[in-house]
């Protein structure tokens, strides 16, 4: 299935505001499509990983961060564009810099991290757009959105979908821990993704293997048309009697009974300290 349409069935199938993007990390120059813009060319600045994507995101382009423009360090290392170093193992430069050096090491041990030195640029275009074969399809959308992809990725297993987040070097759990398993994931956005890539407070993360592509396609479609209204957005259920309170129920049986009608509300079953 070509890129295009599989980026219209997930925003059919999700509602999403922006088309998925597609990302792929690069092992030489050749393997860049053409469209590809290195942000210091174009624009004399060096853009993390995160920025990239959702420069490629909202302004539907298509981005190269090749490794030694990737101003990130901590980012650097878990896409293995560096090798960490003494510096990185000690957790004296991580963030955050309140937390303890010993705190900071088993996080520097915990991060996921790509084959150091594979790979030498990061690609990323929107998926609609994407005029090659991503590694990763990458989502944002809200918990709601991200809540039904989750349950689309275990529809035929069951098994709960495992994702490990320290809210810190995001860019490690949904490129590299997705890369590194071939598992799904799903992530909050760190501290510099909000702050360089501006996303939303109200925007999660989930990455695919571009293998899993049709599966989890399926399994959205599976909901989209099932007859119990199990697509995105959840049916909200209004077909029902919501009760009053003790003294609105009191007021509507005066308002009947002046009528000369009987009354179906029972004061009994009505709760005091509802607010109408």
């Amino acid at each position: 299935m070509k890129n295009k349409r599989v980026a219209e069935l997930f925003l059919k199938y999700l509602k999403l505001s922006t088309s998925p993007v597609a990302v792929k990390m690069c092992t030489s120059k050749d393997e860049l499509p053409a469209e590809a813009i290195i942000p210091s060319n174009e624009w004399n600045i060096d853009l993390r990983a995160c920025q990239a994507v959702q420069v490629a995101r909202r302004y539907e382009i298509t981005i190269a961060v090749p490794r030694h423009e990737m101003p990130c360090p901590t980012g650097s290392v878990a896409l293995g564009f560096y090798a960490p170093n003494d510096l990185y193992w000690s957790g004296r430069c991580l963030s955050p810099p309140y937390m303890s050096q010993e705190a900071k090491q088993v996080r520097a041990k915990n991060t996921p991290k790509l084959e150091a030195g594979k790979y030498e640029y990061l690609v990323a275009s929107p998926l609609d757009k994407a005029s090659y074969d991503p590694d990763l399809i990458v989502i944002y959308g809200n918990p709601g959105q991200i809540s039904k992809a989750i349950q689309a990725a275990v529809l035929e297993t069951g098994e709960s979908l495992v994702a490990k987040t320290a809210i810190g070097t995001a860019c490690s759990e949904w490129i590299s821990a997705a890369m590194i398993t071939q598992e799904c994931q799903y992530a909050f956005p760190c501290d510099g993704e909000r702050r360089f890539g501006a996303i939303d407070d109200s925007e999660m993360i989930f990455s695919l293997p571009y293998e899993k592509t049709q599966e989890i396609l399926k399994a959205l479609k599976r909901a989209y048309y099932s007859k119990e209204h199990r697509k995105y957005p959840v049916e909200k259920y209004l077909i029902h009697q919501g009760p009053n309170s003790e003294r609105y129920a009191k007021l509507m049986a005066s308002l009947r009974k002046a009528e000369g009608l009987e009354s179906r509300y029972d004061q009994e079953k009505h709760r005091e300290d509802m607010v109408v």
